[in-house]
């Protein structure tokens, strides 16, 4: 039976939007999720971007960790190639305790080439630099009794033994963000968790990534719920199908910033922000209520039953993709009352592998 998270945006669409009342209405949604028995709050890293202000996903979550008693907070993600490891360790670590054990690390190898420019980074370096700083953190975290040493490409440092240690042992679980069906298969057969994010893609797309990920964790002998494949799509439910019709004209405006996003040398501004001017693959607002977790309770259960036909793991809704606060509000309830509810309901009786908490799940947004 698959889980169901909550993925806090931190999204702004339109320039008039100045990220006023953003983290005041991101933890409202993050107590409401616990409240409703969602089982994960996931939060972002985002740099420079008007689109995403959200620039430290360790802080947030130990923030939401601090109002959320009983849901388990994730970052999705950490982009690995902007931090130094042995500083990125102790954070991690440190979240970890805050959190007493509630904390799952989702990384990523980041996609914009935008921030890599300016934190002085080549783009093409961002999967060495990625597997590079994993390979230390799992160094740094399996070694109990002494320091290491390390000699890397980018990295290098004699004997250094990282406080805090963790609380979950020998690390938290890791999430790889993976957007590919050669990465996932790639990072499954390491032995991690996998996170995808299928945007607006359709359920071809869903099946074929989650095939990829099983047939690399069966090929490791790991039954499923050790090692899990999750996915953040975005939502909106409505009593009336025309009222979540109307949110899709959003993702469209979504859709038009992402596809710029990568080295922002379209439409932009000296203080980040992309106009989201038409392109000429632009979805219609009919693929987008279609294939994304948009329309009435009925409409949205049997879209999350796909999901659950393609063996997904762990469903994350994706949260506020454009304004409107208290619409966002009565949508996740409407889905908690009569999406998720009867979909735990009518898979409690089904036969479950006993979950176990991932050693490794990892998150590699543009892989």
């Amino acid at each position: 039976m698959m889980t169901f998270g909550v993925f806090l945006s931190y999204q702004q669409i339109y320039e008039e939007q100045r990220g006023q009342d953003m983290y005041k209405n991101m933890l409202e949604m993050a107590v409401l999720a616990d409240r409703l028995g969602f089982d994960n709050i996931w939060v972002p890293e985002h740099h420079l971007i008007h689109y995403m202000p959200a620039p430290n996903a360790l802080i947030i979550a130990a923030q939401v960790g601090q109002h959320v008693k009983r849901a388990r907070i994730g970052t999705a993600v950490v982009v690995l190639p902007y931090h130094h490891p042995l500083a990125i360790a102790g954070d991690i670590t440190a979240t970890d305790n805050v959190l007493e054990g509630r904390f799952d690390l989702g990384v990523a190898r980041g996609a914009y080439k935008y921030e890599f420019d300016r934190f002085g980074q080549e783009f093409g370096d961002s999967r060495a630099r990625f597997d590079e700083c994993l390979d230390v953190l799992e160094k740094v975290w399996h070694s109990e009794d002494e320091g290491i040493s390390h000699n890397g490409k980018f990295w290098q440092f004699d004997n250094t033994y990282v406080w805090p240690r963790p609380v979950q042992k020998p690390h938290p679980p890791i999430w790889v963000g993976c957007m590919r069906d050669s990465t996932t298969g790639h990072y499954a057969a390491r032995g991690y968790n996998v996170f995808h994010a299928p945007f607006r893609r359709p359920m071809s797309h869903i099946q074929r990534i989650c095939d990829a990920f099983h047939e690399a964790r069966e090929a490791l002998g790991n039954p499923r719920g050790v090692q899990r494949i999750g996915m953040s799509r975005m939502f909106y439910v409505a009593e009336r199908e025309e009222d979540a019709f109307r949110k899709a004209k959003d993702v469209v405006i979504n859709h038009r910033i992402g596809t710029r996003l990568h080295d922002y040398s379209q439409n932009s501004n000296s203080r980040g922000y992309v106009a989201p001017d038409p392109n000429d693959d632009d979805p219609d607002e009919k693929e987008i209520f279609d294939n994304l977790l948009m329309g009435t309770p009925d409409q949205v259960l049997e879209k999350v039953e796909a999901f659950d036909r393609a063996g997904l793991d762990h469903l994350s809704l994706f949260s506020h993709f454009g304004p409107g606060h208290q619409d966002y509000v009565q949508s996740m309830e409407l889905f908690a009352e009569k999406v998720m509810k009867p979909y735990r309901e009518r898979h409690s009786t089904e036969n479950q592998p006993e979950l176990v908490a991932a050693a490794s799940v990892v998150a590699c947004g543009g892989s």
